[in-house]
């Protein structure tokens, strides 16, 4: 009788041992899954886009549309994308080089349209973007994202105009 008894505690050991087993094998339901895991219905995180090329054009201001929120310029000098220098991050790390756009060229200068919105940071004068549209003719460096089809400037620096 005691090898029966035995025998019977061995059995139920391996057969508690083999229950624990295939129970941590088993696939857990929705509800058993740690919350630290991510469930498999849910996306995978998506990277941010990355940032635009800032872009930089220099001329003479011709107009500005304060209902469409643009304005023009006729370009003398459009850049390449630019590193930007660790100092100031909207600023450029290098002057503007050969000019880009299709048909441009050093000795014909060119309209560009740019639009702007609230964020658009006007320099070297006390005048808001609105009020750049007194000021045509004056000479201006455009710092610009491209956005669809769209040169956003995030920068419009006025520069000074020479006295004769």
């Amino acid at each position: 009788m005691r090898n029966f008894t035995i025998a019977i505690a061995v059995a139920l050991a391996l057969a508690s041992t083999a229950l624990t087993a295939a129970a941590q094998g088993a696939p857990q339901t929705p509800s058993q899954q740690p919350s630290s895991t991510p469930s498999a219905q849910q996306p995978p995180l998506q990277q941010p886009p990355a940032p635009a090329a800032r872009l930089v054009a220099s001329g003479q201001l011709i107009r500005v549309d304060t209902k469409a929120k643009t304005f023009t310029i006729k370009v003398a000098d459009m850049s390449r994308p630019s590193v930007s220098s660790p100092s100031d991050p909207s600023r450029p790390s290098n002057p503007p080089a050969n000019p880009v756009s299709a048909g441009a060229s050093s000795s014909a200068a060119m309209p560009a349209e740019f639009t702007y919105n609230d964020t658009t940071k006007v320099t070297g004068s006390d005048k808001t973007v609105e009020g750049l549209a007194t000021m045509s003719g004056t000479e201006v460096t455009v710092h610009y994202v491209k956005q669809a089809d769209k040169n956003v400037a995030t920068e419009i620096e006025i520069r000074a105009q020479q006295k004769s």
